[in-house]
């Protein structure tokens, strides 16, 4: 995945020799982020067991550099902004039925995002753009481990892809885009506990809204 994004950028960047136009800008926005697990977990640690899941939809920020290289009615958008998102779990403890706990741990992430969108113009200022975004974690606090205690173990992947498309509509030197993220590669490999590991498939989606300035 990574040689792909690399030789997809070094296309861009030869392809863009020819461009009739170039403007570099700011953005900021907010975006929904939900975490997808494949299936429910149960996991025992310190003598109780756990089940989790994905959680609610929360709400994240972002802000960054973007740039826009354009040939008529296409145009090509890098970004580089940092981006902080919670992706909530539901867990529940289960000692008995009668003792049931339900606790909401969201795990708060700060990245690093660079997309790279191919647009087109659709009519007057509406345009579509799609591509793929590259994600470095910054940092990690998983709430889901510390519900499980100190025995409970896990570190996100440092590197992961996605894919981004959406609508975006230019006044002037306002850009406004709407777009959806879904992942490509998954944040972590699993969670260990008291030296046995859970193995699942944590991916990302969200939506967001932002607002950038052309300079």
């Amino acid at each position: 995945m990574k040689k792909i994004f690399f030789v997809f950028v070094g296309f861009l960047i030869s392809f863009s020799s020819q461009a009739q136009d170039a403007a570099f800008g700011i953005k900021v926005g907010l975006s929904t982020n939900n975490i997808q697990i494949e299936k429910k977990e149960t996991v025992t640690a310190q003598d109780t067991m756990y089940t989790y899941t994905a959680g609610g939809t929360k709400v994240g920020f972002h802000a960054g550099f973007m740039g826009r290289i354009t040939f008529n009615k296409f145009m090509i958008q890098p970004e580089l902004y940092v981006s902080s998102s919670n992706n909530e779990y539901t867990v529940s403890s289960l000692p008995s039925f009668a003792d049931r706990k339900t606790n909401n741990p969201s795990q708060q992430l700060v990245k690093l995002d660079i997309p790279i969108l191919i647009g087109y113009k659709i009519a007057g200022p509406l345009r579509i753009n799609a591509g793929p975004v590259a994600t470095v974690i910054l940092s990690d606090k998983n709430g889901l481990l510390e519900v499980m205690g100190n025995a409970a173990e896990g570190k996100s992947n440092s590197f992961t892809f996605g894919l981004q498309g959406g609508l975006g509509l230019d006044i002037s030197k306002l850009t406004i885009d709407l777009r959806y993220e879904t992942g490509l590669s998954s944040l972590g490999d699993g969670i260990t506990v008291g030296g046995k590991t859970y193995n699942y498939d944590t991916r990302t989606s969200q939506i967001s809204l932002s607002l950038g300035v052309l300079f």
